[in-house]
């Protein structure tokens, strides 16, 4: 399975979520969203993701709707 959505971030936004991960101080829900961003702007497959932080594909796919559907306001 390929990638449905291609994610290409820009580093300061790469960098704003590298730290919100590296905190430890936001729910898992918004640790795990900014993992997937950071994962499928290296060029992941949705299935890699999917396997590397244990969920489901139409996870993957929702979070990307709710993100587009939002605008880039972030995780």
């Amino acid at each position: 399975m390929g990638k449905k959505y291609i994610v290409e971030l820009e580093r300061d936004e790469q960098e704003m979520l590298t730290g919100l991960i590296a905190s430890g101080m936001q729910r898992a829900q918004k640790i795990n969203h900014a993992r997937i961003l950071l994962k499928a702007d290296d060029g992941w497959t949705d299935q890699k993701i999917s396997e590397a932080l244990n969920v489901s594909v139409l996870t993957l796919s929702g979070y990307a709707d709710i993100l587009l559907k939002k605008g880039s306001s972030g995780p």
